[in-house]
């Protein structure tokens, strides 16, 4: 199995990427706020691209961090896929008591399993769910797995769901 890990922050940041041993990785980069790599299978079928982000949770510093996937989608015409933590919702029915302002939803709209994949971690009534977890994909990703899955899974360690991107099954042939 490979794994990369770019490590928390305080109490905040942190992103983990696995996969499993059938493939072969090529770790292209990885910072603060992304990894990025290339995955090759054992197989001749072509490779594709993943990027796990973790978006600021500052929210002055949170556009800057999406010029991170801004400007690697220009990088390559490979099936790429980029998910993780935004910190953002698209709608404000993706987030539980604590409403965001509609400025702040509309300046990550153009990116577009569970609706909540965050939980503040307290019983109600002082309990917070939101959707800030979530994967976009590039067209040629879409041509090329056009039945892909991110489930999201339960974590007794996160405050948020991990993400399960399942190709295999999804692959066209």
């Amino acid at each position: 199995m490979f794994c990369v890990c770019v490590p928390l922050e305080g109490r905040s940041g942190g992103i983990t990427m696995l996969c499993q041993k059938e493939y072969m990785i090529h770790l292209r980069a990885f910072l603060r706020f992304h990894v990025d790599v290339d995955v090759l299978p054992a197989n001749s079928v072509p490779g594709r691209w993943l990027t796990g982000f973790y978006g600021a949770a500052e929210i002055s510093q949170r556009m800057y961090g999406w010029d991170t996937p801004k400007s690697l989608r220009n990088q390559s015409d490979a099936p790429w896929l980029c998910f993780g933590d935004f910190n953002e919702i698209l709608y404000q029915h993706e987030r539980t008591r604590a409403a965001r302002p509609l400025r702040q939803i509309h300046d990550f709209r153009q990116f577009s399993g569970s609706k909540f994949t965050w939980c503040n971690k307290r019983r109600a009534p002082d309990a917070v769910r939101a959707r800030l977890d979530r994967a976009c994909a590039n067209p040629a990703w879409v041509k090329r797995f056009p039945r892909y899955v991110v489930s999201h899974i339960l974590s007794c360690q996160s405050d948020h769901k991990m993400m399960l991107v399942n190709m295999e099954a999804a692959e066209s042939r």
